[in-house]
């Protein structure tokens, strides 16, 4: 049995290879290599701006245009943010620094969330971690308002639930934006 699968696959080769060879003797377009089963195929798969399916490596010109286009936003607020954080950390003012983290974190969020949902970069993870980390804060403070006693294990329990539905979720909508890729580079 082994063995006429290997001819089959052999005479299937010097086919493609005939049918190639006829082509380019026409001056025609040689004919694809049909699709491995297990993956979609270039109709089935979403397709980049450029009319091109899309592949694992996500080119520049993929990238999602932030709604405020013409102005870096996203890149000026990173910097500011930058630059109080290591205003906080030289006056050694605690809310200089934290606020600076903040905008950065803010900032960052939202540009990984536009190119994860665009299908440009999967950043499952990334989302998942901060979700996990507000609704566990969150958590914890309206807990402490409450003069609830509850262990921090129980918290970090929830962040945990909340990290692995979130990153299931997130990667399920990666995979239909992308027409089945689970991540890309």
């Amino acid at each position: 049995m082994a063995g006429s699968s290997k001819k089959s696959r052999q005479s299937r080769k010097r086919r493609v290879a005939t049918r190639r060879a006829d082509a380019e003797r026409r001056g025609a377009e040689p004919p694809a290599a049909t699709p491995p089963k297990n993956r979609p195929t270039a109709s089935a798969a979403k397709r980049a701006p450029g009319g091109k399916p899309l592949t694992m490596k996500a080119s520049l010109d993929e990238a999602p245009p932030a709604p405020w286009h013409p102005i870096p936003l996203t890149e000026i607020l990173i910097f500011v943010g930058l630059v109080l954080v290591v205003v906080g950390l030289v006056t050694q003012r605690i809310e200089v620094l934290g606020g600076g983290l903040l905008v950065v974190a803010a900032s960052s969020t939202e540009l990984s969330a536009r190119e994860h949902f665009a299908g440009y970069r999967s950043h499952s993870s990334l989302l998942a971690g901060v979700a996990a980390i507000i609704v566990s804060t969150l958590a914890g403070i309206a807990l402490g308002a409450l003069d609830v006693g509850i262990p921090v294990w129980s918290l970090l329990i929830v962040a945990a639930v909340v990290f692995a539905v979130l990153f299931w979720l997130l990667r399920r909508a990666f995979r239909n934006r992308t027409g089945g890729l689970s991540f890309r580079v």
